[in-house]
């Protein structure tokens, strides 16, 4: 512009497109590279994200997932591009052995699976969930859940139930239950008895065969508890003999 001016004269203006950036932001997996992108110009797709426990379901131009990002428009201004993602579903399903197993929970990446609770099966006790089908570890409901997931029952099989009474059957005797006199009147005694019952024997001299008199007494069927087994060896051969009930049915003859 100091130079003489001798004739018409035209100026040209230059101009260079101003760089725009265009970010991109990603809750989950690695953000792409920033792009600087002439006035005007348009930013490229980086294409698909992956990120374990979601799917990547596009680019979108606010972080409400309104819109998507139209790579074809012009770039204006710094712009930023943000990646949706959904949560993958997982199935956590529940393997029993007995009873009826509770229906399979589809829960998202991440997310808790609900404990359903007790479960009940007829002889059966159930123990807890599992995570493995040994039941050497308890399931704990808080874990995360990050794939299929299998969880197993236990259960401890319920003890036989015991009856409330047992047989008792005496012959040649007279019998004491508590200290009542319960003998029948002829023949056999047969009762039936609580468990640990207080049971005392007394040899009967005319339930003796003609000719014969008391010799010892026989356990025909069953078996005493420990203690009056004890007794029972050295005192067998005593016309009089006591000891409780067993959880058993139990004959005992007075033999001559």
């Amino acid at each position: 512009f100091t130079q003489p001016i001798k004739s018409n004269t035209t100026v040209y203006a230059k101009w260079t497109a101003k760089d725009y950036e265009v970010s991109f932001v990603t809750e989950h997996g690695k953000a792409p590279t920033s792009q600087n992108v002439p006035y005007n110009g348009t930013a490229k797709d980086p294409g698909k994200l992956t990120a374990e426990g979601y799917t990547f379901d596009g680019w979108y131009a606010d972080d409400n997932y309104s819109k998507k990002f139209d790579f074809t428009q012009p770039i204006k201004s710094n712009t930023t591009v943000y990646a949706k993602w959904t949560a993958n579903d997982y199935e956590v399903s529940f393997i029993t052995e007995h009873g009826d197993a509770p229906t399979s929970q589809n829960v998202k990446y991440n997310g808790t699976a609900k404990d359903p609770g007790k479960l009940k099966a007829e002889g059966y006790t159930f123990i807890g969930w599992y995570t493995d089908a040994a039941h050497t570890t308890e399931f704990n409901f808080s874990t995360p859940i990050t794939g299929d997931t299998k969880v197993y029952a236990k259960w401890e099989k319920n003890a036989p139930a015991l009856p409330d009474t047992y047989e008792l059957n005496v012959s040649g005797a007279f019998v004491y239950v508590d200290g009542v006199d319960v003998t029948a009147s002829a023949g056999d005694t047969s009762l039936q008895l609580e468990k640990d019952a207080s049971v005392r024997l007394v040899a009967d001299p005319d339930r003796m065969p003609s000719g014969m008199v008391f010799d010892r007494w026989t356990i025909l069927n069953g078996a005493l508890n420990a203690d009056d087994a004890e007794k029972f060896e050295t005192g067998r051969t005593l016309e009089e003999f006591a000891f409780t009930m067993p959880a058993e049915p139990l004959s005992i003859e007075a033999t001559p």
